[in-house]
């Protein structure tokens, strides 16, 4: 396959919400050798990637609310194993880029990753929280680090501050950061 028929293929799947889909051509796109993503497949694997986490994650919200119990552990065990797919894929394939935008993006969807990972973890009151934390806090300031050479108002460089302060405020719970 292509990586132009990758793509055309990604884009299907998110018109269709099929997420699981989407995020395994995304994956083609994203290992497919010596070609950097440009701005619309930055967008396409951030939707695939946010999107396919949330498609597991909310219905484990919702679940938990009404307490729904049945397959909640499936369901998280699911939820973390994209996770932690989501995060090799950028350490092994993703990293290696030469774009100041999409090492940002990289860094700022390991964040993402890694602090939906520590609200799991959390819930089950697992010991590893503390880890994906820092994990996340380092992703975000390696992000900010690295978007500190984009225009001030690139959208980039907001997203990541933002991601960073909400992680101070709500997680990290030092609101003076």
């Amino acid at each position: 396959m292509t990586r132009k028929y990758s793509l055309y293929m990604a884009k299907l799947s998110g018109q269709s919400n099929q997420f699981d889909e989407m995020m395994k051509h995304m994956t083609k796109v994203v290992k497919y050798p010596w070609v950097e993503m440009n701005s619309e497949e930055r967008i396409l694997f951030n939707f695939a990637c946010e999107n396919l986490i949330d498609s597991y994650r909310k219905p484990l919200e919702y679940m938990t609310e009404h307490l729904i119990t049945d397959h909640n552990e499936r369901i998280r065990n699911k939820l973390l194993f994209i996770c932690g797919d989501i995060i090799n894929l950028i350490d092994d394939f993703g990293l290696s880029c030469s774009s100041v935008e999409n090492t940002v993006n990289y860094h700022q969807m390991k964040g993402d990753c890694f602090k939906c990972l520590a609200a799991e973890q959390l819930e089950q009151k697992y010991y590893a929280v503390d880890t994906c934390i820092e994990c996340a806090y380092r992703s975000y300031l390696k992000a900010y680090n690295v978007a500190k050479d984009l225009h001030g108002a690139d959208p980039a460089r907001i997203s990541v501050v933002l991601k960073l302060s909400t992680l101070y405020y709500n997680v990290l719970k030092t609101p003076s950061n």
